[in-house]
């Protein structure tokens, strides 16, 4: 969708969290960084929600979706939205060779870990 670049929209590759403190034998550091993976889920959540970005009517009209239908006139306009969204993230992590996982991944792998933990 060439369309959605006029758009300019732009996200981070990897989520960073630096306001944690670790503690170990006692001692708590401060300040310590982080850093994981997105799903690409997260990223779409961040680009369509209406307190972050809200780029949901925007690329709406930029798909050439009327994004001001009445309820239950047109009502999968959203639904084509997040669609498309969600797999031109997939592609752009791909393109740039960053990791990102299907929300489907930590469902997947959640068994294995699980039970090669020792519980208590």
């Amino acid at each position: 969708h060439p369309e959605l670049s006029e758009l300019s929209m732009r996200w981070y590759p990897i989520p960073a969290v630096c306001a944690l403190d670790l503690t170990i034998g006692g001692i708590v550091y401060s300040a310590v960084p982080f850093n994981g993976w997105y799903a690409n889920t997260e990223v779409l959540r961040d680009l369509t929600d209406a307190s972050w970005y809200n780029m949901l009517v925007p690329v709406a009209r930029a798909l050439g979706l009327d994004p001001d239908t009445k309820a239950g006139d047109e009502p999968l306009w959203k639904d084509e939205v997040m669609t498309v969204l969600n797999k031109a993230v997939y592609h752009s992590f791909k393109v740039s060779k960053i990791a990102v996982s299907s929300p489907q991944f930590p469902i997947i792998t959640f068994p294995s870990c699980f039970s090669s933990s020792s519980i208590l």
